[in-house]
């Protein structure tokens, strides 16, 4: 975030920088909302239109603070072998709203992304029987904005497919 001079004010105003667009929402801080008034055909409303809607129609600004939202991550209690194919499970992780299944022959690196859930299994099917595949999961849930927050990825689990 950085800082710019307005002259019509005499203030600095905080302005997101373009890296701080992807970080989203810093927890804990409050953000205020106001509505830009365009005209129809798409363009801002500028120069005394502007602020006579941003004075006498906006009304005051919502506003929003974003509290800790924070889930455990997820333990994969089994994971069922068939032919070309793993059902992985896992344990309920509370507050989880659903379920982030990923797949790798490394232990350590390339995992693939095999599905979300709301359940606590997944059937992660297309598999290379006789392979040995790894296997994480990691919980999400909405914030109070909508957005999803997740938790931290499990403990890689292995199982040789059938």
């Amino acid at each position: 975030m950085g800082s710019v001079y307005d002259p019509n004010t005499k203030t600095f105003a905080d302005v997101l920088k373009t890296g701080d667009l992807y970080a989203g929402p810093a927890q804990g801080i409050r953000y205020y909302y106001y509505v830009q008034p365009y005209a129809a055909d798409g363009t801002p409303l500028e120069g005394e239109s502007q602020q006579y809607v941003a004075t006498s129609r906006m009304g005051k600004p919502a506003s929003i603070v974003l509290t800790n939202v924070s889930l455990k991550k997820p333990a994969i209690s089994k994971i069922t072998a068939g032919k070309a194919k793993a059902t992985v499970s896992w344990k309920k992780v509370a507050g989880a709203s659903k379920y982030y299944v990923y797949y790798s022959t490394k232990k350590n690196s390339g995992y693939t992304f095999a599905g979300i859930t709301t359940k606590t299994k997944l059937s992660v099917t297309g598999l290379t029987s006789g392979k040995k595949y790894y296997f994480k999961v990691k919980a999400c849930k909405a914030n109070e904005v909508g957005a999803d927050v997740y938790s931290a990825l499990s403990a890689a689990k292995s199982k040789k497919v059938k």
